[in-house]
């Protein structure tokens, strides 16, 4: 068995080299295999230098820099297009997530689920974000009923020809849990450490909120009405201008930017 795992970077120079040694050292220790995808989305400091260096040091690190700022849901949508693992995981750059708890995830990859959400017990956010999430859980519960109640993370575990399901599609608008759960055969959840952010704060404002939220009632309320308005160019490599590690054949860009 052996894991993808996809990082959105943005202004993460700071961070970008710990989070690296703690995620190989992991998989070292547990003798398991990776490899780490990281996804600069257009960040305004040094986290492309890094990534580049980081990738010339571990064999294990692949690079892609996006031309424009997505957004973390798009960042991730790009990066799962380079996985080749047998499960992809999705952590944040922040510190938060901790991969040693993909020992949580464990005991539900072994009984064949697909798709796993690793789940705060408390979030500690200002009441914004709070009441934001609250109002994206019941948008969840009421629109994909496969998830039983359960909730939804950007800490997720995702199966291989269940991530591969939803790559390659023309959107405009992604939100990778949405995209997700239509194929999703066995969901789960399993209780997660929080810890703090490494550095910095987080960039979901009170307007990213909203705006988030309505983007998913839009575009995931009622899928067929607004499929044919959600056309776009979510997945495309000429987002891509930049590329370092050893990428896979099948995905490799050949003509944009400049690559290591």
């Amino acid at each position: 068995m052996n894991f993808s795992v996809v990082v959105p970077v943005f202004n993460s120079e700071n961070t970008i080299e710990l989070m690296v040694k703690k995620i190989l050292c992991f998989f070292s220790e547990h003798e398991m295999s990776c490899e780490i995808i990281l996804v600069d989305d257009c960040s305004h400091d040094q986290s492309w230098q890094i990534i580049e260096k980081v990738s010339k040091m571990h064999k294990e690190i692949k690079g892609i820099r996006l031309n424009s700022n997505s957004g973390q849901q798009m960042a991730i949508y790009q990066g799962l297009h380079y996985c080749e693992g047998d499960y992809a995981i999705t952590i944040d750059d922040d510190g938060q997530h901790d991969i040693e708890d993909l020992i949580q995830f464990m005991p539900l990859i072994s009984q064949n689920y697909d798709l796993i959400f690793g789940i705060y017990k408390s979030y500690n956010d200002p009441s914004y974000r709070k009441r934001g999430s609250g109002y994206i859980g019941r948008f969840f519960k009421w629109r994909f009923k496969n998830l039983k109640g359960m909730r939804v993370s950007s800490f997720r575990v995702v199966e291989k020809s269940l991530y591969q399901c939803i790559l390659n599609k023309k959107k405009k608008f992604v939100y990778i849990s949405a995209e997700l759960l239509p194929y999703a055969q066995k969901v789960g959840n399993v209780a997660v450490t929080r810890h703090m952010r490494l550095e910095g704060k987080s960039g979901y404002t009170l307007g990213k909120l909203l705006k988030l939220g309505l983007n998913l009632y839009f575009f995931y309320g009622v899928p067929h009405i607004f499929n044919e308005m959600n056309q776009g160019k979510a997945y495309d490599e000429t987002v891509v201008n930049g590329w370092c590690g050893e990428l896979s054949n099948q995905r490799h860009p050949q003509n944009e930017g400049n690559g290591l």
